[in-house]
């Protein structure tokens, strides 16, 4: 299922602060990613806490929860909408369960 996206995250509106007193509004991968990395980072934070090891590459994790039967309470099935815009040549849409708009969906943690 190596195709786009594995998961989804917020990816539109996100007010960023950076630099010395920098804003601005970003959207897109350049939004999602650095929220599933700052996620990934309470994860490996808890696992140290708890004496266990850090996650690791998530992707086969991710894959397992996404095909058993804690799905339900591991994401948001994301089911309705589109990454479709006047330039895009291949129009994904949102579909139950596993799809090339939203992969697994978003987090629920």
């Amino acid at each position: 299922m190596r195709n786009i996206p594995d998961v989804a995250l917020t990816a539109d509106y996100i007010w960023v602060n950076y630099g010395d007193g920098t804003n601005g509004s970003f959207m897109g991968t350049s939004s999602a990613a650095p929220l599933w990395a700052g996620f990934t980072a309470l994860v490996n934070e808890q696992a140290v806490t708890e004496g266990l090891p850090p996650v690791g590459f998530l992707n086969p994790a991710l894959y397992a929860i996404g095909q058993s039967t804690l799905y339900t309470n591991a994401f948001h099935d994301t089911t309705v909408g589109s990454n479709a815009w006047s330039l895009s040549q291949d129009n994904y849409f949102a579909a139950p369960g596993y799809d090339l708009c939203t992969g697994w969906g978003t987090l629920n943690g």
